[in-house]
């Protein structure tokens, strides 16, 4: 894969995170976690307790500042449905001209409703459902990164 400017979020949390006493720490790959730091909470709780951890709250706080700036977001795997706080994030940070906004997923006109209230640009769709392998998956999201035209794309 080429150099590209661009992060992972892990704002909800991660196996390779386990709490320790009163902080988040990221573990070695050797390590196996048997209480990995995952947010699972209602809805209406996800953001808070995002802002309680303190490894949590600093990926939200990098997401938001990288979202006011960048001009491509690839999501994959999330339904948005229950992650009122990722909806916010996208409208008041990422909700602007010349962004493009795609949403991969096994079904992605399941997820586009649930951004289409926050996002007022054109929502661009990649099935995944024939991603089988880590190679395949490396390829379209190496696809995904370098497009400069995204007529490749549905759009929802």
């Amino acid at each position: 894969m080429k150099n590209f400017n661009f992060k992972i979020a892990h704002i909800h949390g991660s196996y390779k995170y386990s709490k320790k006493a009163f902080e988040t720490v990221k573990l070695n790959k050797e390590i196996f976690n048997t209480s990995p730091v995952m947010i699972y909470d209602n809805p209406a709780r996800k953001e808070a307790a995002i802002a309680e951890n303190n490894v949590l709250s600093a990926n939200f706080l990098e997401l938001q500042r990288q979202l006011k700036t960048c001009d491509k977001v690839i999501t994959i795997g999330n339904s948005f449905k229950t992650e009122p706080h990722l909806q916010k994030l996208i409208k008041n940070n990422f909700n602007r001209p010349k962004t493009s906004l795609i949403i991969c997923s096994d079904q992605p006109d399941k997820v586009t409703p649930s951004l289409q209230t926050c996002y007022d640009y054109p929502i661009y769709t990649q099935a995944t459902t024939h991603v089988k392998t880590e190679a395949q998956f490396i390829k379209l999201f190496d696809q995904l990164l370098k497009a400069d035209k995204l007529d490749m794309l549905s759009v929802a």
